[in-house]
């Protein structure tokens, strides 16, 4: 039996088990859906929740040694505790979670077993797109905001001397963008903190700032560790392997590369879901569109190659101190035009995907300034931040332009229905008040699934 059946059957038998209580009349599909919740599985998720996602905040956030095997042995334990469970007691979304809840920890286990990337990764202890979100895009009031950013650096502090620890595997290709990610940290800290503290009450403001320079401070020392100790560790091996691949494709994102309906979608053969084949349809994913691309060019200018052509018109982009405005209304014109087609139902009348001049400085750890972008899981403003780039005075013509014909029209109009309406900014929104909180805080592969359908099959006409 494959997966693709799995769920369909599980939800006759669901239907059927239903089938014989309840109130005459009413559809079967509803009454196992309203049936009574496992207290049990409930008591399940929650525990995962606190004990591997940290929901709570009760789990240690230094990144120890210590904290990584307390993790891993917990979810351990959460999955013998699943396996045990009688699943005949769950309704139908409880049976919808156990399955996913069952992935993600098969999957977990395994990959934190088989690639420890916490002994290879250094950017893994400069994550701060927390920090930016409570920087440029947090609707609370800042007192309680800098209170949380303190503590925030705080934390980065503990975080990096466990790095110094932790990371025993070099990996090569990474150093450069380890570097990266320190140096436009440093920046956007020297950049942002600053305008952020004036307007905080002058103790609060006093003691964001010193534990900002401690951070700052701490981040060069890093940087000193990458690039003089981390380098001249024993060289590590990034590559997870085909049998780990295919492992996570299964348990994790639940491809079944055999069901006939995910083939005739995709064009892939048998088992295209796991290598090698999955490497096979891949270039044929690409050769298709390539020759797509080159019929087009045929008709557009004869002689001239696809890739010449999307050059020039790439040329063709709003001009730099227009970018925030004109991205800006593109945003506007998803919402309403998913209205317009309806697309997808849009219950409130206060969302917004606003656009954010993120600070120039936030392109030396990335090119588009991930940072402020989406709300945190269970986070309930309604508000989301589409942060753009503005062109920095002291970057060259060249590079300047470069960044320019990165956000061309032609990107823009794909990009706006992806990243807004209907795309992850109305799915976030969605997915934080999901009524199940396992599906608030994790994420299937579908998500990105459903936006890039969307870019690709739905942008809208300019």
């Amino acid at each position: 039996m494959t997966r693709g059946t799995i769920w369909p059957l599980l939800a006759v038998l669901a239907m059927a088990g239903a089938g014989c209580s309840g109130t005459p009349g009413e559809p079967a599909q509803a009454r196992v859906r309203e049936a009574p919740l496992d207290p049990a599985f409930e008591a399940l998720v929650d525990k995962y929740l606190r004990d591997v996602r940290g929901v709570g905040g009760n789990l240690p956030a230094d990144m120890s040694a210590e904290s990584f095997a307390s993790r891993l042995a917990a979810q351990k334990s959460l999955l013998a505790d699943l396996e045990q469970l009688d699943r005949s007691k769950l309704n139908f979304d409880q049976q919808i979670d156990y399955q996913f809840l069952g992935g993600i920890l098969r999957a977990n286990i395994r990959e934190q077993q088989e690639v420890p990337r916490w002994r290879q990764d250094p950017r893994r202890y400069v994550e701060t797109n927390p920090i930016t979100f409570k920087l440029q895009a947090d609707p609370r009031h800042p007192e309680e905001r800098g209170r949380a950013l303190v503590t925030d650096m705080q934390t980065l502090q503990a975080r990096l001397a466990k790095a110094k620890i932790n990371l025993t595997e070099y990996i090569p290709n990474w150093l450069p963008y380890a570097n990266a990610r320190i140096d436009g940290t440093i920046l956007h800290f020297q950049n942002a903190v600053p305008k952020f503290a004036a307007r905080l009450s002058p103790a609060l403001r006093e003691q964001l700032q010193g534990e900002t320079d401690k951070a700052i401070a701490g981040l060069r020392d890093f940087r000193i560790f990458v690039n003089e100790q981390w380098r001249n560790r024993p060289v590590g091996d990034f590559r997870i392997g085909a049998d780990l691949f295919n492992y996570l494709q299964e348990h994790r994102h639940m491809f079944d590369g055999d069901d006939l309906d995910l083939r005739t979608i995709a064009r892939g053969a048998e088992g295209f879901t796991r290598v090698p084949r999955y490497f096979d349809w891949g270039w044929k994913q690409y050769t298709i569109t390539e020759k797509m691309l080159e019929a087009r060019a045929q008709q557009i200018a004869p002689g001239r190659t696809w890739l010449q052509i999307i050059k020039d018109m790439k040329r063709v982009h709003p001009a730099a101190e227009q970018l925030v405005h004109e991205g800006l209304k593109v945003a506007r014109w998803t919402r309403e035009w998913t209205i317009k087609n309806d697309l997808v139902s849009i219950p409130w009348d206060d969302d917004d995907q606003v656009m954010v001049a993120s600070d120039p400085s936030l392109s030396a750890s990335q090119w588009w300034g991930f940072g402020p972008g989406f709300l945190p899981a269970a986070h309930q403003s309604k508000k989301m931040a589409w942060p753009i780039i503005p062109i920095h005075p002291d970057w060259s013509d060249e590079v300047a332009e470069e960044n320019l014909t990165e956000k061309d029209w032609s990107f823009t109009y794909a990009i706006g229905p992806h990243e807004a309406y209907p795309g992850h900014h109305l799915m976030r929104l969605y997915q934080n008040r999901n009524p199940r909180k396992l599906r608030v805080y994790e994420n299937s592969y579908s998500d990105q699934g459903w936006c890039y359908y969307v870019e690709w099959e739905l942008t809208p006409d300019p």
